[in-house]
């Protein structure tokens, strides 16, 4: 079962099908009749295949008792998602951002049922009834403390069976924190300046946005007692985050032109799609429960205070027709 489907939803759905299990996604009206008519396309890295899921939008419908439960959902929708469906699932993990992602699963369905995710794999939905696999990247999976026991054992071989790269972590809280990190930066860049990805690490002034943010989220992650860790692709965390500035903006000067080598200068962090398309961003789950550690903690976070009090302003003044 997968809670709110979309692009990455979707895919995930698709993979937990071709793992043998019998899968339905909660989804919107017109992706849930495509793929109960026709099936849902899969096409991009990992291939093209049409497979049978099942899908609806009516949080009613759903299997009482599935086996897993993927949240995938906007962390906005979550709470009031969860609430809608009446559902006990085994084993549950959500593919979203944010370090407390984990926190209304827990709430609805008990400690005891989550398990520690990171998803690096991204996906887009090309139309109803469509996905499109872009990128393959790593499904980072572990036990949390108060998790089940063998949780991410489960769910890394049904993952595995369904065609997805997964890595198991015992670190796997650490990761949750990296990605975070890197999402704080990534969305905060994008959202204040406006522009695509590329153009983050080649504009000094923009970099320079990017490594403050990644500087102030790792400060709150130290204090936390969590050691970020680099994960596989060009933007390792840990490592900018402990380079000399000098060091680090030669790294992200070199991420911005391996985009531009490849072609890729048309990638749109989310939070920039969002704010180009009138939708809410992520910024409630994304920046501001780290913004609130650090004020726990006593630590100045000039940067990430601003983009959190700009995009919230956005993201209220939308919420109320204002904008």
């Amino acid at each position: 079962m997968v809670l709110g489907a979309g692009a990455l939803g979707s895919l995930y759905g698709a993979a937990l099908a071709e793992a043998g299990c019998d899968v339905t996604l909660l989804c919107r009206d017109d992706h849930a009749a495509e793929v109960r008519s026709a099936g849902l396309v899969v096409t991009g890295v990992s291939g093209t295949r049409t497979l049978s899921l099942g899908a609806t939008s009516d949080p009613k419908a759903l299997p009482a008792r599935p086996y897993v439960a993927v949240v995938a959902a906007k962390a906005f929708d979550v709470e009031a998602l969860l609430a809608s469906v009446e559902v006990r699932p085994r084993l549950a993990f959500s593919i979203q951002n944010g370090v407390g992602k984990d926190h209304p699963l827990m709430a609805a369905w008990g400690p005891g049922t989550v398990v520690g995710c990171v998803s690096m794999v991204g996906a887009t939905l090309k139309a109803p009834g469509w996905v499109e696999h872009t990128m393959s990247g790593t499904t980072y999976l572990g036990n949390l403390p108060c998790g089940p026991a063998k949780g991410a054992e489960e769910v890394a071989d049904l993952l595995q069976a369904g065609g997805l790269l997964v890595e198991a972590r015992p670190d796997i809280e650490a990761v949750v924190w990296s990605k975070a990190v890197l999402a704080v930066a990534a969305m905060g860049a994008t959202g204040l300046t406006r522009l695509p990805y590329h153009l983050v690490f080649l504009n000094n002034d923009a970099a320079g946005i990017f490594l403050d943010l990644i500087r102030e989220a790792a400060a709150v992650a130290h204090a936390e007692g969590v050691e970020l860790v680099d994960l596989p692709g060009p933007l390792q965390v840990a490592t900018l985050a402990a380079s000399p500035p000098a060091q680090a903006r030669q790294l992200m000067r070199r991420v911005g032109e391996q985009l531009v080598a490849a072609g890729e200068t048309s990638i749109k962090v989310s939070t920039l799609a969002a704010l180009e398309s009138g939708k809410r961003t992520e910024v409630a789950a994304v920046h501001a429960p780290i913004l609130e550690l650090a004020r726990k903690h006593g630590l100045r976070a000039p940067v990430l205070e601003t983009v959190t009090r700009v995009l919230s302003a956005i993201d209220a003044c939308r919420g109320e027709g204002r904008w």
